[in-house]
């Protein structure tokens, strides 16, 4: 399962500000106390309350209008090992997207568009292509069994590691995509969903995508070799940098000084005003909480640990939520304010949270 998915769910999720008229939902999956107690797919309203499990599930991502969840389960009879499906909420039908998707799903804001890392492999189980493949979601599952990919943003090939962020009007998306001769670092493109040949590389070596007021934040990267006792180790060295989606005004944004084995700042969400990115700094073994200043490039950092991963800000950007823990252990959902005060825990042993656009009431 991709970690780094998590964090392409929220720039799905919480490109928009929310409009004030209903409460958000609140979607994640169970990381029980038991290892092998299966996990399972839960939906609640945004504070905890409500909660009604929908079925196993190993990730998930509630649709922005709060009407559909993608999930996915691991499948032992296919070739990538997953299956994904997804659920109308109300009605409770199901439909097949099969298990062509690797990656969590990533939702288009208007939830007509599903997003996915795609995968092919031969008899023997290796790799032969990756892909961006997009999935047209009708507004109602009666009658519909299962989805196929529509169309594919870019086609299975060399390239992978997908991190992919719809634009704010669901026309487009942007998405990172590392190739054979690339160094190992990804270059981050823009594309029309109407037209993938149409795509423009607006940032080399950039990689996380997030889309919102003042236009696409990414992480650009480099390789270095760091020090560590008496070898030196190749890691990667990030900064956060704004772009406009035609490639232009290409500003950056953080100046963060990394040690040892922190790669730098990562942003997953933009606060409604624009003001703010939740985020904080990534690195091996570490996502550790925080907010950046737009405008400043300050990085201000609440909580460290395995995990600490940023969810999306509340309506009025005075919080965020986000889910703490353990890599591939228990984890909980958490909001705290951007000032990093008044933390609340949420749900207890639950991980992979994804919030539809509403109102909080969280706080």
């Amino acid at each position: 399962m991709n970690r780094k998915t998590l964090i392409a769910i929220a720039a799905g999720s919480a490109a928009l500000a929310a409009p004030a008229a209903a409460s958000a939902a609140i979607a994640y999956v169970t990381t029980p106390r038991n290892i092998n107690t299966p996990r399972q797919l839960v939906v609640a309203n945004d504070d905890g309350t409500g909660a009604r499990t929908i079925a196993p599930a190993m990730e998930a991502a509630i649709s922005p209008d709060g009407t559909k969840v993608a999930y996915m389960t691991s499948s032992q009879s296919s070739d990538t090992g997953f299956n994904t499906s997804l659920v109308e909420l109300a009605s409770g039908t199901t439909a097949s997207l099969g298990s062509d998707c690797v990656s969590t799903p990533v939702w288009s804001p208007n939830s007509k568009t599903i997003a996915c890392q795609t995968q092919s492999a031969n008899a023997a189980g290796i790799v032969t292509g990756n892909g961006l493949g997009l999935y047209s979601v009708p507004t109602s599952l009666a009658g519909v069994s299962s989805l196929a990919i529509s169309n594919f943003i870019a086609p299975p090939g060399n390239g992978v590691d997908y991190d992919m962020a719809f634009s704010p009007d669901s026309a487009s998306i942007a998405y990172s995509w590392k190739t054979n001769s690339s160094r190992g670092l990804p270059n981050l493109y823009v594309a029309p969903l109407s037209n993938a040949a149409a795509r423009v590389q607006v940032l080399a070596r950039a990689g996380g995508p997030v889309w919102g007021p003042q236009g696409i934040v990414a992480a650009q990267q480099t390789n270095v070799r760091v020090r560590m006792g008496t070898s030196r180790v190749r890691t990667v060295r990030s900064q956060l940098w704004v772009v406009q989606p035609n490639g232009t005004g290409a500003r950056r944004i953080t100046r963060y000084r990394a040690t040892g084995l922190t790669a730098g700042p990562f942003a997953t969400a933009w606060s409604p005003a624009g003001n703010l990115l939740a985020g904080g700094l990534g690195g091996q073994d570490q996502q550790d909480l925080g907010v950046i200043n737009v405008a400043s490039g300050a990085v201000r950092m609440f909580r460290r640990g395995t995990i600490n991963i940023p969810v999306a800000f509340s309506a009025d950007g005075q919080r965020i939520l986000f889910v703490t823990g353990i890599e591939g252990g228990r984890q909980s959902i958490h909001s705290i304010g951007v000032n990093g005060r008044g933390e609340q825990r949420v749900v207890n042993n639950a991980g992979g949270a994804s919030v539809s656009t509403g109102t909080w009431v969280v706080g």
